[in-house]
C-alpha cells in the first residue's frame, strides 16, 4: 500500500553517516504488525533527517489519511535514500502527546540499490525494543562548561541521576533554576553518556507544571500554565484530589501530515 501525499516523521536521532548524496534510489520499507499497538501511537522509519518526507506506515492516534494499526497487517511506503553509500534508519514508535519517539524496534545502517526493499515487524513491548521514555524531576541548570561537551542544560534527578539536556520542542532557558519534572528521550549512542564520565543525553519532549492549592479555590476555578513562546495557556489538572494540580507543556512538533494542534 503507498500512501497518498508526503507524510513527514520527525525525531531526534542522529545518524553521522547521514550526508548529502547528488543520486538516490528508491527503497521499501515494510512493517507488519504483531499484536495490538497502544492508543495514540504512530509508526514509521527515522532516519534523523529533518527535512525530507519519511515513510511512516499506520497509527492509532486521530490522524486523518494514515491507516490505522491492525494486528496482523502489513503496511509499506517508499523512501528516496542516498545511492552508493552508507545509510542508517531506525524504526520508530511516536507518541504525539507525549511529544516524541518512545520506542524503537529495528534499525540498521547499510548501502541500497534501486528497489530495495527492507521489512519489520514491530511486538507491542517485544523483547527486542528499545524504550526511550525518561522522566527526571529536579532543578535544571544551564552550565557554563562541561568536560563532556554535549547538551545546554542539565538536571540532576531525586534519585542521584545527572542527566544531560537538549531540546528542539522546549525552550529549556525558561526553567533554568526552576524545580520540575522533565520528560523525554535518551539520545541514541549517549544512553551511557559521550565520554568516561559523562552523563546520559536527554532530548526533552515536555516540561511539567506543578501548582499546589491551599484552602477549597473557588467552584468552577480552573487554573492554568503559560509560557511566552507559547501561542496559548494550557490547563493544570488535580485528577486525584490531592490539592496539587499538574499539566505538561504542550508538544510544538507536528505529527505526520500538516495539522494544527487543537
Amino acid at each position: 500500500m503507498k500512501l497518498d501525499g508526503d507524510r513527514t516523521f520527525a525525531a531526534d536521532v542522529s545518524f553521522p553517516e547521514n550526508v548529502g548524496s547528488n543520486s538516490t534510489v528508491t527503497v521499501t520499507f515494510e512493517l507488519t504488525i504483531d499484536g495490538e499497538v497502544p492508543e495514540g501511537r504512530s509508526i514509521g522509519v527515522s532516519t534523523g533527517i529533518q527535512d525530507i518526507a519519511h515513510p511512516v506506515f499506520c497509527t492509532t492516534a486521530d490522524f486523518g489519511g494514515l491507516p490505522f494499526c491492525e494486528d496482523g497487517e502489513t503496511y509499506s511506503d517508499t523512501f528516496e535514500v542516498p545511492a552508493e553509500k552508507p545509510f542508517s534508519y531506525e524504526y520508530i514508535v511516536f507518541d504525539y502527546d507525549f511529544g516524541g519517539g518512545v520506542e524503537t524496534f529495528a534499525g540498521d545502517t547499510q548501502t541500497f540499490n534501486e528497489d530495495d526493499t527492507v521489512s519489520a515487524t514491530y511486538e507491542p513491548g517485544g523483547p527486542g525494543n528499545t524504550v526511550k521514555i525518561v522522566e527526571a524531576v529536579g532543578v535544571l541548570e544551564k552550565p557554563e562548561a562541561t568536560s563532556y561537551q554535549y547538551g545546554t542544560h542539565a538536571i540532576t534527578d531525586e534519585a542521584g541521576t545527572d542527566y544531560a539536556l537538549q531540546s528542539n520542542l522546549v525552550d529549556l532557558d525558561e526553567y533554568v533554576e526552576e524545580r520540575g519534572a522533565v520528560n523525554g528521550a535518551l539520545v541514541s549512542g549517549f544512553e551511557d553518556g559521550q565520554v568516561e564520565g559523562g552523563p546520559p543525553l536527554m532530548d526533552v519532549y515536555t516540561v511539567e507544571f506543578e501548582l499546589a492549592v491551599e484552602g477549597e479555590p473557588p467552584t468552577d476555578a480552573t487554573f492554568f500554565g503559560y509560557l511566552g513562546y507559547e501561542p496559548a495557556p494550557f490547563q493544570l489538572v488535580d485528577p486525584d484530589g490531592d490539592g496539587v494540580y499538574t499539566g505538561n507543556t504542550p508538544p510544538t512538533w507536528c505529527p505526520p501530515g500538516t495539522r494544527n494542534r487543537p
